[in-house]
């Protein structure tokens, strides 16, 4: 599939596992160049090794991880800025991060909906 992603920066959110990694895979096949982040450095680890072993547009694109919890906003600044600094600028921004409090909602405590709300709305107006 050609999606014209060739040599764009790609910044996708919570992309160690799941709908997040298989973004990141689709978009380095592509050509895009792709910052991946979660919060487990293991994770980034085998989900870089695993994206740069596939067969990619070009030969010249990149993988590059970081490490940040979106809950933070310390944390987002630190990932938003290692991507300018090696990029120079993001093309593409896939906010993956986030989904509801694992708890019937009568369960669901403050610190649960403050935890996802800054997970799945603020982090997304902190990038």
């Amino acid at each position: 599939m050609k999606l014209g992603l060739k040599n764009k920066v790609a910044l996708i959110l919570a992309s160690s596992k799941g709908l997040g990694f298989a973004c990141a895979k689709s978009f380095y096949e592509e050509g895009a160049n792709v910052v991946i982040c979660s919060r487990s450095e293991e994770n980034l680890k085998k989900s870089k090794n695993e994206i740069e072993q596939s067969k990619s547009l070009t030969e010249d694109n990149k993988v590059i991880s970081i490490v940040a919890d979106l809950k933070y906003e310390k944390q987002i600044k630190n990932l938003v800025n290692k991507t300018l600094d090696e990029f120079g600028r993001i093309d593409i921004l896939v906010h993956n991060a986030g989904g509801p409090p694992s708890a019937p909602i009568s369960k669901i405590t403050k610190e649960d909906w403050s935890n996802s709300i800054d997970l799945n709305l603020l982090s997304f107006i902190r990038i």
